[in-house]
């Protein structure tokens, strides 16, 4: 998954700017709802909708935006813009399913750990990197260097040779970033879920934004040639826009509490009772965590505050094969 998205997102800037390249990865939030409900199983409730509606018309106008918008140092023509937003959005459909499995196997398999889970994409993603896409590539007419789609020997030799080794450097650093990230991203992950964690992700849009105004206006350079993005007419719809998008993630998130709040209030857990069975003690002493069920009949003692209860008396109350929740044992326990 996270090759495939990575190639694809990489490809898509080549042709648009940072922020509308950030922006476009909320589509990630709309692709993991549909995924979270046809394949883990989750309710959406009527502000998880509204949300989306909000998320996918910020979307939009984001990207009507960027191709609208004159062409600057670091984007396509208007073609390859609306390639590379279409891509960008692949991207993030690859990227949900992603972090749906992630949460899936977190959840349900307890030696998932988020650090094994990161290892295993790394190996993985290095050994089909490596082995299948890289060869490839070596066969494939392209612009790069003796009429590939890309030379490897030719990137070595620039990554090892620029001077004062800033590719080299840059690499390095990237990769350590993106362990912390993808590791506590697991976390995020296991523990909240693959919405929120979606949710999250599109809060450094604004930052990456502003750094590049920042950097432009700034006269930032790199190799002689400009980096950053100006501030352009149609940048005030790719603003409203982004509010938008914004507005449909916290809309999104406002149900995911309610969903998180009803799924507490439906956590009872019920003892049932065999017919037949008229009695048993069960210990609610100080330090259970658990009522405990004990199979023979004693005389309780009131210093642990042990109770004997009549469990065919009470099923009457519930009727025939009727259940008792927690909170109404415990009741009728402090009752007798």
């Amino acid at each position: 998954f996270d090759l495939v998205a990575t190639v694809l997102m990489s490809i898509g800037l080549l042709y648009v700017t940072v922020s509308i390249y950030q922006m476009m990865r909320g589509a990630e939030l709309i692709f993991a709802a549909i995924f979270s409900v046809l394949f883990l199983g989750k309710k959406l409730y009527k502000l998880h909708y509204i949300g989306i509606c909000l998320a996918l018309a910020g979307i939009t106008m984001v990207g009507i935006a960027s191709v609208l918008a004159p062409q600057q140092n670091d984007t396509g023509t208007k073609a390859q813009q609306v390639l590379g937003i279409g891509l960008i959005i692949l991207s993030q459909a690859i990227q949900a399913g992603q972090i749906c499995f992630e949460e899936h196997f977190m959840k349900n398999l307890d030696f998932m750990k988020p650090t094994l889970v990161v290892g295993l994409e790394g190996l993985y993603g290095t050994l089909l990197q490596c082995l299948i896409v890289l060869p490839a590539a070596q066969k494939l007419p392209g612009s790069d260097v003796g009429g590939k789609l890309e030379n490897t020997e030719d990137s070595l030799h620039m990554i090892f040779k620029t001077p004062d080794h800033l590719i080299a450097v840059t690499l390095v650093f990237t990769a350590f970033v993106m362990l912390f990230y993808n590791v506590l991203g697991m976390q995020v992950t296991g523990h909240l879920g693959a919405l929120f964690r979606s949710i999250l992700e599109t809060t450094r849009t604004l930052l990456a934004w502003m750094v590049g105004l920042v950097m432009y206006y700034a006269n930032v350079k790199l190799y002689g040639e400009p980096l950053g993005e100006a501030w352009t007419s149609y940048s005030y719809l790719q603003a409203a826009g982004f509010v938008v998008l914004v507005m449909g993630t916290i809309t999104y998130g406002r149900g995911d509490e309610k969903s998180q709040e009803d799924s507490s209030d439906l956590e009872v857990d019920e003892v049932f009772y065999t017919p037949g069975e008229s009695t048993q003690a069960v210990d609610i002493g100080v330090g259970a965590t658990e009522p405990q069920a004990i199979a023979t009949s004693f005389t309780p003692s009131s210093a642990r505050r042990n109770a004997y209860y009549d469990f065919t008396a009470a099923a009457a109350s519930v009727g025939s094969g009727g259940s008792l929740s927690r909170r109404g044992l415990r009741n009728s326990l402090q009752n007798t």
